[in-house]
Formats: C-alpha cells, structure tokens, sequence
C-alpha cells in the first residue's frame, strides 16, 4: 500500500473517531436548544420530557428540588406568575464520558419576565448532568448560580 493511500486511511479513521466523539455532544446541545424552546413556548410537557425520572434541580438561589413528579406544577406556577417568563440556557461545553452514558454540560444562563412590579432580570452560570437513557439524553440534574439580578426585589 502506498503512503498516500494509508495516510488516507488513517485521516478518515481519524475523521470518523472524531465525528463519532462529537456526534453526542452536538446532540445535546440540539437538545438544549429544543429545551429552550419549550420554554419559551411555556410547554410544560415538553419541558418535562428532557428530565430523568431522578431528575434534580438547584435552583439560582440554592433551593432544592428531587424528583421529575413534582416539575409540571413548579413550571406552571412559574408561567402564571410571568406570562413573559423566558429562560436560555447557552452551553459553552459539553463533554461526554468516555463510556457514552454521561455528559456534563456547563454554561450561562438568563432568565427574563416582568411582574406587576417591573422587569426582571436574573442571570448566571450553570452545570447540567445528562445521562443517556435507552439511547436519548435526559437530564439527571441541573444547578444554577444566581450570579446577577436586576429588578424589584433583588438583593
């Protein structure tokens, strides 16, 4: 076999190794972009599809919250507060476990809604958990850092 043609070989060995690597990873982040959307749509079933049945949640101000079960309420009550409500999550990496099975997405994050109050603004940084249930991402748990706020009642 000629260099030529090994070298070839071995670029699209290469080539396929890496797409197969990034192929999860663009998943995700697809899935993050779906998942903003279904907020932004205020479709709490759609919102709830993306979570692991042990989903949990840290949310900006450090409250806790276990299980999937109780998030169609909580998402509920959060769109009739805001009719505005919007929240974009925007990964800045993600990196998935040399098994495949575990991903950890890491980024920032702005939530915007106007209360009888005024506008509202909350922003900050994120980590994601998202496993791989029976060949679709799902996300296991989320934590968000409140690292700016602006409106009414922020302290």
């Amino acid at each position: 076999m000629s260099m030529k043609v090994s070298a070839l070989i071995v670029l699209a060995v290469v080539a396929t190794v890496e797409s197969a690597i990034g192929a999860p990873a663009d998943d995700i982040r697809s899935l993050r972009t779906q998942f903003n959307a279904a907020i932004a749509r205020h479709d709490v079933e759609a919102v709830v599809s993306f979570l692991d049945a042990d989903y949990q949640i840290t949310v900006g101000n450090g409250d806790l919250f276990h299980g999937r079960a109780g998030e169609p309420e909580g998402w509920r009550a959060e769109f009739a507060q805001a009719a505005d409500l919007v929240y974009v999550r925007t990964p800045e990496s993600v990196e998935v476990s040399s098994s495949g099975q575990r991903a950890a997405e890491i980024g920032v994050w702005v939530g915007t809604w106007t209360a009888p109050d005024g506008p509202h603004r909350a922003s900050g940084r994120y980590a994601a958990h998202w496993c791989n249930v029976n060949g679709s991402w799902k996300i296991r748990s989320e934590l968000f850092v409140t690292l700016s706020c602006e409106g009414v009642g922020c302290s």
